[in-house]
């Protein structure tokens, strides 16, 4: 965004409520004759908040259909339904690691009749989208990847809720600050813990086998505070010890009763108590 914004690009940035939803009549204001694009993140990364896409599609649809909308579906492939159709979408990007796919491959979905300028030019392949010599092992990867994904995802969904919610009675109990909004993606959960910082908890859980993030991993080796928890309003005083624990269909409700009872563990080594307030 800020690289089109140098090339003459005008880019309106839609701000959030406390749940990480885009505030719908800012959208629908700023939706002109002249909106060339659309683009979001289907499920938040850090805080696993979900887009309403079929309230998105219809402002779109009613301010400017010719509007393109571009979805980031790296969060969701897998894990909840992504209808595609249904809302309209012209682009939708996918990225097979998060999927327990090999690193490196990914994808882009373009609506037949649109136009994408390559990004990388040269022999033309891909129908000319993007040159370079393709490889079969990673596009084999991720084609497994999805149909493994995709085989038993609702039942993955179901113990996975099941998962969070065993963790979230225990961050309550400990008197953690949660970020994820209430109807989130389970698969990820944002929390401060106290006055802990992140790294000195990411330490601690890595003594116990388990392994977590502070922010996003774009953005690990910044050091910054979560612009998506301010985007939000948290105060800058919690959003800076806020960590993720992200989840996936393989983990099991034994791994995150450990995880639990770890937490319980370093929560009492650094004296956390009822004098700190969550939600």
């Amino acid at each position: 965004m800020k690289y089109l914004e140098k090339t003459g690009y005008t880019i309106s940035y839609i701000p959030v409520s406390s749940s990480g939803i885009p505030d719908l009549d800012i959208l629908k204001r700023e939706i002109s004759k002249e909106t060339a694009l659309i683009t979001l993140t289907h499920v938040n990364n850090e805080t696993g908040a979900i887009m309403p896409m079929s309230e998105i599609s219809e402002i779109r649809n009613s301010m400017n259909a010719k509007t393109k909308i571009h979805l980031d579906c790296v969060q969701s492939l897998g894990k909840i339904p992504i209808l595609l159709n249904e809302w309209n979408i012209d682009f939708a990007s996918f990225s097979g690691h998060k999927i327990h796919g090999v690193k490196g491959i990914g994808m882009l979905y373009v609506r037949s009749g649109n136009r994408v300028a390559p990004l990388l030019i040269g022999g033309g392949q891909q129908r000319g989208l993007r040159s370079g010599t393709e490889s079969p092992y990673l596009a084999a990867s991720i084609s497994l990847a999805i149909d493994k994904a995709y085989e038993n995802m609702a039942v993955s969904y179901d113990n996975i809720f099941k998962c969070k919610q065993i963790l979230l009675d225990k961050l309550v109990s400990l008197h953690a600050t949660i970020h994820s909004p209430e109807n989130s993606c389970p698969y990820i959960v944002n929390f401060t813990l106290g006055s802990i910082e992140p790294e000195t908890l990411l330490h601690a859980m890595e003594q116990e086998d388990i392994y977590i993030s502070t922010v996003s991993a774009c953005a690990s080796k910044t050091k910054k505070i979560s612009h998506v928890l301010l985007a939000m309003g948290i105060e800058r005083s919690i959003a800076k010890g806020a960590v993720r624990l992200s989840l996936s269909r393989f983990t099991t409700e034994e791994e995150i009763i450990m995880t639990c009872d770890a937490l319980e563990r370093i929560s009492t080594k650094y004296g956390l108590g009822k004098e700190h307030n969550g939600k």
